[in-house]
């Protein structure tokens, strides 16, 4: 297996992780908020959307830069916002299906090729990575928000039944 379909891959399983977190936490807890100014989850679910999809199109772009993703997702974000807790994971699904297609599309170049980022010049392998730690970042917030909204993590939840004898 090639170093970009092993970071494809792991992306499509962080997303598969990342729709169970949001499938746990119940409709009507959507617009929570872990404190003020914080995103509520369902503006979280439309930022790791709106992200996925902007840095997807920015790793296979002609002149890739992630340093302009955030402005060109704002609309994006504010437009998913507004979608139910099934649309949104509807979403999640197929622009996770579209971004590894479209990934897997450029192959190998995503190795070779750079790409200007906040440090500098990365390859664009590099830069999928990222894309993958970012959803993994805000995945954890919605596993932290399941908490503070009194629920088991989904991932908690399914390591707990495959795998750990019941505490006593």
């Amino acid at each position: 297996m090639s170093h970009v379909e092993e970071a494809i891959r792991m992306w499509e399983t962080y997303r598969q992780g990342t729709i169970g977190e949001f499938e746990n936490i119940p409709e009507e807890q959507w617009d929570h908020r872990a404190s003020e100014g914080a995103r509520s989850v369902r503006e979280l679910a439309a930022h790791i959307a709106a992200a996925g999809i902007g840095f997807t199109a920015e790793l296979i772009a002609a002149e890739p830069s992630f340093k302009s993703v955030r402005e060109k997702q704002a609309e994006s974000e504010a437009r998913f916002a507004r979608l139910t807790k099934g649309e949104m994971l509807a979403l999640l699904k197929t622009s996770g299906e579209e971004n590894a297609k479209q990934l897997r599309g450029a192959g190998h170049s995503l190795a070779e090729k750079t790409m200007s980022a906040f440090g500098g010049e990365q390859s664009r392998l590099s830069g999928l990575w990222f894309a993958a730690a970012h959803e993994m970042y805000h995945r954890g917030q919605a596993a932290t928000y399941a908490r503070s909204l009194g629920i088991v993590p989904a991932m908690t939840q399914r390591t707990q039944s495959a795998t750990i004898p019941p505490r006593r």
